[in-house]
């Protein structure tokens, strides 16, 4: 639900966004226009694109946080710790999302006041998501784990999103953000959000629905051996840009796009082996391999 009231409310921004520079090739005389050479405003539209562009960064993460909550109670078998308040805190995330688009744009020049809130909303929205943290570690504590190949996923998830997470409590703070604006600063944070987050999630739900879906076990030894080339596509990728980035060294990234075809290898493997009954799906192979080499 929350996943979905998000994208219906600002699909239309995102729609308005898309046809506006194509208006703009059609229609000369425009109120708003993309080009400030032509005395259009471009600062509006990128208002317009963040508006919906840093919620849809919620939109892709939300499922993932459904998938590792439902992974983490089975495989810890307890029930999640503090459901209430993992819920009120999905649609905290999910109404200030709607707050927070403009710290994208603390240097594009827009109006020097609006970095004040929406510094102060990009903090404040580390709160609802350190509670799901903290819950998801509480859920863990004292339970009997099993660590299978979901529970792995489930667990690099906790680790590569706590890390993202922490980068991006550090760019709310706008004196930060000024400094390292255009460096891979940036791009270690979204790297370790999106793909230690959404990737981790989604593969980690893939091997926990899979065999309930199909009624046939993937390969365990595989799915460990997939896990283990997801770390070794990021971390070389990732872990140095936020110290290289600001010096302004290039990015290091063959090693982590040939480990993340290794991990597509070995998940296509392990869903091959299952495939003998004939329930395998080339549609899913293919969604995996897109998830694994974002």
């Amino acid at each position: 639900m929350a996943p979905g009231g998000s994208l219906t409310l600002t699909e239309p921004v995102e729609l308005d966004g898309d046809e506006l520079p194509e208006a703009e090739r059609r229609i000369v005389d425009l109120t708003l226009d993309v080009q400030a050479a032509a005395g259009g405003d471009v600062i509006s539209y990128q208002h317009i694109f963040w508006f919906y562009s840093h919620p849809a960064v919620y939109i892709m993460m939300l499922p993932g946080f459904g998938i590792v909550s439902e992974v983490l109670s089975v495989k810890a078998r307890k029930p999640i710790f503090g459901y209430r308040m993992m819920a009120f805190s999905l649609l905290a995330i999910v109404l200030l999302g709607f707050t927070v688009w403009a710290h994208h744009m603390f240097v594009s020049g827009m109006q020097t006041w609006i970095r004040i809130p929406m510094m102060v909303t990009t903090a404040i929205i580390a709160v609802p998501t350190g509670i799901k943290i903290f819950s998801w570690l509480a859920t863990l504590w004292r339970g009997v784990l099993h660590l299978d190949t979901p529970m792995l996923f489930a667990l690099g998830f906790l680790c590569m999103f706590t890390l993202g997470g922490i980068s991006g409590v550090m760019l709310a703070m706008v004196p930060l953000t000024i400094h390292v604006s255009d460096t891979y600063f940036i791009v270690a944070h979204i790297h370790y959000v999106l793909f230690g987050g959404l990737v981790f999630g989604a593969i980690g739900g893939i091997y926990y629905w899979y065999p309930k879906v199909t009624g046939r076990l993937m390969n365990e030894r595989l799915g460990k051996i997939h896990f283990s080339t997801l770390p070794l596509r990021l971390h070389p990728t990732s872990r140095l840009q936020p110290f290289l980035g600001p010096w302004g060294l290039p990015r290091v990234g063959w090693r982590g796009q040939l480990t993340g075809l290794a991990g597509v290898g070995l998940l296509i493997a392990a869903l091959q082996e299952s495939r003998r009954s004939g329930l395998a799906s080339l549609g899913l192979t293919l969604m995996i391999a897109l998830f694994t080499t974002l």
